[in-house]
């Protein structure tokens, strides 16, 4: 963990939303990866570019032990890579810059060391490992290839088949199942696991490290690295993104001149979660230290920013009205109601779907398969199910995992440090 270096990229290949008919697009993925032994620490995918939420979660699991990730997920894949790094390379993207991530990583005492800008060359090895996933990728219904010639007659959007959520699986498994437990050329011929292992436990003629360095306060790291907006203390609370937060803890700050500042009132820097609109953590002035702040109704189920983001846009498409806290829980109902039954239709045109090819290949050749994508396409789909190694209905596999998170009061990205990793409680 001397040296960790940090690249993302967009990803090779189309992914449709939850609905299974709205095309989102090329997913952007950041990646973490120790140097020493080739083996990712990290990996957060999300339709939106990589910012400061995105670069706070994938440090955070960097860190922290992923053992609660991986039950989540369900995947029994080994992946012991964790610690505080010494050292971290990053590019000049804006997130990358920013002081919300500089100060914290000086903070917790890592070291930074900024590549050059325009010069793949100086972070050699997250290159290599990201050249790697894109040709995973070019094996994907829905691929972009690497450039339109590649890609030929190809229509990507037309053979999209995954949703965002299956894709984040599918990597996952590739990376945990495959990459890492692969014979690399760099490490002459040991496998990323290997060198990690070596890494720690060390060798007959060399000494290992030991246990990786974790933070001592766990939570207090992750919410370090999350995004912060300056609010100042109403007496009906604070509003963040059309939602309000109200507690008992902010009385004593409500109507407190600042005074650094001529306007009135003392405005705070307020910490969120973008993967859970259900609390806020404000940093208080007198101790430096963070006060956890609820919904101000705290029965309104949680959220993620995102989701937030996307029912405001419908309610301003449908009622050209003024935003209230109210109409945004009652469009998440209709949406979340839209969801199920689209899932529910997907998966009985996969029954029709399936039985139509066993009629076909019993010798109906009368019968037509439904909708027939073609050779490339069907290899595609074919590597998909070879690269899982889960199930022989892979389809079905992935609805029941969409359903799983339906019936969950937040659907999540696959990455939610607060529930997956060990967190502990806020000191």
């Amino acid at each position: 963990m001397d040296l960790v270096e940090a690249d993302a990229a967009d990803l090779d290949v189309i992914v449709l939303d939850d609905d299974r008919l709205t095309i989102l697009g090329r997913p952007h993925a950041t990646f973490f990866m120790d140097v020493f032994s080739r083996c990712i620490l990290a990996m957060v995918i999300d339709i939106e570019a990589p910012g400061i939420a995105e670069l706070g979660v994938a440090i955070t699991t960097a860190v922290l032990p992923k053992e609660g990730l991986l039950d989540r997920m369900e995947l029994d894949y080994p992946w012991p890579c964790h610690g505080l790094m010494q050292t971290l390379r990053l590019d000049n993207a804006m997130a990358y810059i920013s002081d919300n991530f500089r100060r914290p990583l000086e903070r917790w005492g890592i070291d930074v060391e900024q590549r050059m800008a325009g010069h793949p060359e100086s972070g050699p090895f997250i290159e290599r490992a990201i050249q790697e996933v894109q040709r995973f990728m070019h094996s994907l219904p829905g691929t972009t290839e690497r450039n339109p010639e590649a890609r030929g007659d190809y229509d990507s959007k037309k053979h999209a088949k995954l949703t965002l959520d299956e894709l984040i699986k599918i990597i996952y498994i590739w990376v945990l199942g495959t990459y890492h437990q692969r014979p690399h050329k760099g490490l002459n011929g040991k496998t990323p696991l290997q060198m990690w292992d070596e890494g720690i436990h060390g060798t007959g003629s060399c000494a290992g490290i030991g246990d990786p360095r974790v933070p001592d306060d766990p939570k207090r790291f992750y919410i370090d690295f999350l995004p912060t907006e300056e609010r100042k203390i109403l007496r009906d609370g604070i509003r963040i993104g059309n939602l309000w937060y109200q507690s008992d803890l902010l009385k004593d700050l409500i109507g407190v001149k600042d005074p650094n500042q001529r306007r009135d009132g003392l405005r705070l820097l307020v910490k969120y979660d973008p993967f859970d609109t259900s609390q806020v953590y404000v940093v208080d002035p007198r101790t430096q230290g963070y006060l956890v702040v609820p919904y101000r109704n705290t029965s309104n189920p949680p959220m993620t920013r995102r989701e937030s983001r996307m029912l405001q846009k419908k309610i301003r498409e449908r009622n050209k009205c003024p935003i209230t806290e109210e109409l945004i829980f009652k469009e998440r109902e209709i949406q979340r109601a839209e969801i199920a039954a689209a899932i529910a239709k997907t998966k009985k045109a996969r029954t029709m779907h399936a039985m139509e090819r066993r009629l076909f290949k019993k010798g109906h050749k009368h019968v037509t398969p439904l909708n027939e994508t073609g050779p490339v396409a069907q290899q595609h789909q074919d590597s998909i199910l070879q690269s899982t190694s889960e199930s022989n209905d892979f389809s079905d596999h992935m609805i029941s995992f969409q359903e799983n998170n339906l019936k969950s009061d937040v659907i999540r990205p696959q990455i939610w440090p607060k529930d997956t990793l060990d967190l502990g409680e806020l000191e």
